[in-house]
């Protein structure tokens, strides 16, 4: 029996950023595709898995890090040791533009870099280590000053990210994995095309292939059916659109959403508000906070 892996977005309750140390088994059956609207990097430390990246599949091991962009779909896929220690690093635009100066931008190393939003980087893990050991350490404690400790030290490992990705002989882009081809075009069909007509049967008849076996073929491969996946990036898409336009009137038909009605639906049903809610909470600064719930 065939049954939907839900996609969760994440939440984040701190307006700057949070920091997570995590050693364990992952089980895959157990992650979802998911999603946020602030970056995050992923530092695996040891053991060795695959993960999911916005339709692209990468080898993730000792030294490996994500710069996952805002909104982009991830999901771990597999693990092949029985040990996987990995930092978390939750951060927003607002704190990294706070932090930034003239002369010292950190938020450049999430910017594209041609159609490239993420970036996937292998780095030497014992520099990794020294670096997150400072960051580490000052969590674990209360004491007068170290906060701005665990402050100080995460930027200077943005700094070094930074000026990793900025060096003119910078090599270090992980290579992707090659995975399913069919699905890859699939999904980039789907970018690039979320303001037109956006069916299984639209896209089966352009990848000349019957109905049942791109559906089963995406779900293989996504652990999502193409409808849901669809729904998903029209969604987030709607979310950047209304950053932009602030008016939800404006931009539905933008989204891939024959009616206003069927679009406001879909909005409130994943955000838990309304676009005109969300509308506010950008104008207003406000972190999103988007709940851990089941689709």
């Amino acid at each position: 029996m065939n049954i939907d892996i839900p996609v969760f977005a994440s939440e984040m309750i701190s307006q700057d950023y949070e920091i997570f140390h995590v050693d364990d088994f992952v089980d895959s059956n157990q992650t979802w595709f998911h999603y946020h609207d602030y970056y995050e990097i992923h530092i695996s430390l040891t053991g060795d898995a695959i993960f999911l990246l916005d339709g692209k599949q990468f080898e993730i091991k000792p030294g490996t890090v994500l710069l996952i962009h805002d909104l982009d779909l991830h999901r771990m896929v597999s693990q092949s040791t029985d040990r996987f220690e990995r930092v978390f690093i939750y951060l927003t635009s607002q704190f990294l533009q706070k932090r930034s100066t003239n002369l010292t931008d950190l938020e450049k190393c999430f910017y594209p870099i041609g159609d490239l939003r993420s970036k996937v980087l292998q780095l030497n893990p014992e520099t990794l280590r020294d670096y997150l050991s400072g960051i580490i350490q000052a969590q674990t404690t209360s004491r007068y000053g170290e906060d701005i400790k665990v402050e100080q030290e995460l930027i200077k490992f943005l700094i070094m990210l930074n000026q990793t990705i900025m060096r003119d002989d910078f090599d270090a882009q992980a290579q992707e994995i090659v995975g399913d081809t069919l699905i890859t075009e699939v999904i980039n069909h789907i970018t690039t095309h979320l303001s037109d007509e956006l069916t299984i049967e639209s896209i089966s008849e352009h990848f000349y292939l019957s109905k049942n076996y791109l559906s089963r073929r995406f779900k293989q491969y996504t652990k999502i059916s193409l409808h849901k996946y669809i729904l998903k990036k029209r969604i987030i898409y709607a979310k950047q659109l209304l950053k932009k336009y602030k008016s939800s009137s404006e931009i539905y038909d933008r989204c891939g959403f024959n009616s206003y009605t069927h679009f406001l639906q879909c909005f409130k049903k994943e955000f838990n508000m309304t676009p005109k809610d969300f509308i506010k909470k950008v104008y207003d600064n406000e972190l999103i906070v988007t709940r851990l719930h089941q689709k």
